[in-house]
């Protein structure tokens, strides 16, 4: 059998572990800070704020005369790829003589899958708390029986939307922790905007998200965090397990296709290329040897006001 570094370093390999790390980045991760490809692990980005205000730029060019320039290089936003890295040992008994390449092969395949995911998930823990951090307190809203989640919402959008500044194509898209979204799915006026006060399926009097999104003002997209993470101190007798995104609706703007200078809410800088790179290295009692993952990533807040919190309670 080869050594495992030859094997690591196969082309397809490498590939394979790339494929697994974009399939592992978490959906509501990507929906809330979706990614920025970048061709260097530092660089610029625009933040949207009052102070660097979008004015719709005069493309008339006179014979003879400049252009109006559109300085990017002036974004005041500063981007670094942090490396992370996550390392997983290969015992010798593993590696024995009658191991074949193939099995070790997939035994790598396996543990790529497995590290892509857990690096998935800090990765959307990581995205929800920074747009926590940015938005602040928010606004407390009582959905009670009298008051319609969809007409509030609706203003929510149109301001948020606003806010932004940008063309038509910029997404609106809803993001509803999982206790509000219980609220919302029960709410008798979303229920009353059912065709008949239900769905088609036999008697089932439900809402799904897709039919709650096509529900408020522009149809946009919309979402839901399931994520639990335990949030007890390191060596407590007991978990105290929480929804990382608790009590929460978050309301925000995102391109569709997002670079450095568009107004979405939040970004994931990415470097091209590097989503996860293998290696391997001896471990140090020389007991077998170790397969290294290695990435980079920067969750930036490019337009804080992009974003609106509500804090609801049924």
């Amino acid at each position: 059998m080869p050594p495992i570094a030859d094997i690591t370093s196969n082309p397809m390999l490498q590939q394979y572990a790339q494929g697994a790390a974009q399939a592992a980045v978490m959906p509501v991760a990507d929906f809330l800070a979706p990614t920025v490809e970048v061709g260097a692990m530092q660089g610029r980005y625009w933040i949207h704020d009052k102070r660097t205000r979008f004015r719709i730029p005069d493309t008339v060019r006179s014979l003879g005369g400049p252009a109006t320039q559109i300085l990017l290089s002036r974004g005041k936003g500063t981007y670094d790829c942090t490396p992370h890295a996550l390392d997983t040992p290969v015992d010798e008994l593993e590696l024995n003589e009658d191991v074949n390449s193939d099995s070790v092969l997939g035994l790598i395949e396996e543990r790529a899958d497995t590290v892509s995911a857990i690096g998935g998930l800090a990765h959307e823990k990581e995205v929800i708390d920074t747009a926590l951090d940015s938005v602040g307190a928010g606004t407390d809203v009582a959905f009670d029986a009298a008051t319609d989640p969809v007409k509030y919402l609706d203003e929510v959008i149109l301001a948020v939307r606003k806010s932004a500044i940008w063309g038509s194509n910029l997404g609106i898209r809803v993001l509803i922790g999982a206790e509000p979204w219980k609220g919302i799915k029960n709410h008798p006026k979303v229920l009353g905007r059912l065709p008949s006060g239900k769905r088609s399926r036999g008697d089932l009097q439900t809402v799904r998200l897709e039919d709650f999104g096509q529900m408020l003002i522009g149809e946009p997209e919309a979402r839901t965090s399931f994520m639990v993470y335990d949030q007890s101190e390191e060596g407590a007798a007991q978990p105290d397990y929480e929804w990382v995104l608790n009590n929460v609706i978050l309301v925000f703007a995102a391109v569709p296709s997002p670079n450095r200078f568009d107004p979405s809410f939040m970004k994931t800088f990415r470097l091209r290329g590097y989503w996860m790179k293998l290696g391997s290295y001896t471990k140090e009692d020389g007991r077998g040897e170790v397969v290294k993952f290695d990435w980079s990533s920067d969750v930036q807040v490019a337009n804080s006001a992009a974003c609106t919190r509500i804090n609801p309670s049924f």
